[in-house]
């Protein structure tokens, strides 16, 4: 093949052309569904900016990943993240991270968020309310990802549902008051993959200090 034109099956068996005009337009499609189910969320969500990757070298995205991130709380006032331990291509990884994951096709935030809750924390949430927005970048994986946050309170528990991938990353899911966690981020190192991680969430951590007695 040349590169431009790739072959996909149709339902009955036969073969189509898939071209980079059909592409686009397949991706302008998922945007304006995207921008349609979560209008409203959107509105309501702060913009902290985009948060450039300076650790890895950057050689163009490929792709952008639209995540959810939810900072749910119990009644104790805790709030949980996943702690995170393991080496890989992106060095050692030894952080915290707000729960969360990708949004799939023709879902909206926040049906995406009760579902990375449920399968990554086993936890059903209720009282969602959006926090804001972050571009950030993995230069290493040459991925644009759009995070968006959000404030919920823990209803229940049940099963989580580990990929294997979070079987290897995730090592705990501890329940933190917000000024513990926000000291850990603190506390990460200005290199790698933590650095990333710390530049990007401790905004939103200090901009839910801010509107926390509003939400509770």
């Amino acid at each position: 093949m040349n590169g431009t034109t790739t072959v996909s099956k149709t339902v009955d068996g036969g073969s189509i052309p898939s071209t980079p005009a059909i592409v686009k337009i397949k991706r302008l499609v998922q945007a304006s569904l995207f921008f349609i189910l979560n209008f409203t969320y959107a509105y309501h969500m702060h913009y902290f900016g985009i948060f450039k990757d300076t650790q890895f070298p950057f050689r163009g995205f490929t792709h952008s990943r639209n995540i959810v991130r939810g900072l749910i709380q119990r009644e104790d006032g805790r709030f949980i993240f996943t702690y995170i331990f393991h080496e890989d291509r992106f060095g050692l990884r030894d952080y915290l991270e707000t729960p969360g994951g990708g949004v799939e096709t023709g879902e909206s935030l926040e049906v995406a968020l009760m579902r990375e809750i449920q399968e990554e924390c086993g936890l059903t949430i209720h009282t969602i309310q959006p926090l804001g927005i972050v571009e950030d970048a993995y230069n290493l994986i040459q991925r644009h990802n759009i995070n968006h946050y959000f404030y919920a309170k823990m209803s229940g528990m049940v099963e989580k549902k580990w990929t294997e991938g979070e079987q290897r990353l995730i090592k705990d899911i501890p329940w933190l008051m917000l000024e513990e966690a926000i000291a850990r981020y603190e506390a990460l190192p200005d290199k790698g993959i933590a650095f990333l991680i710390k530049q990007r969430e401790l905004q939103v951590l200090y901009y839910l200090r801010q509107q926390l007695p509003k939400l509770v």
